[in-house]
């Protein structure tokens, strides 16, 4: 759920799209949250603010919109812009 004043205004025992992305794909930078978004089969940086925690996953509040790519376990290598293989590709 994202804090008040956000600007949204929900009706309670609405549903609402959130993006889930595994653990492993969330990266610090400056002690700040962030993920690798792959647009177009080309990777960027992204900051991003947290929301509820699962298993092994973590809500993205925002900075990610529900269907989008990102890379998980990224390699420390990684820079904006670099092209990168999905997953179906192999």
């Amino acid at each position: 759920p994202r804090p008040p004043g956000d600007g949204l205004h929900r009706t309670p025992g609405t549903a609402v799209a959130v993006a889930v992305v595994p653990t492993r794909a969330i990266v610090d930078r400056d002690g700040r949250p962030h993920v690798w978004v792959v647009t177009d089969r080309r990777v960027a940086l992204r900051a991003v603010t947290l929301g509820a925690e699962r298993i092994d996953a973590v809500e993205v509040a925002a900075g990610v919109m529900p269907g989008e790519m990102v890379v998980v376990g990224p390699p420390a290598t990684l820079a904006a812009g670099m092209l990168v293989r999905l997953r179906a590709e192999r």
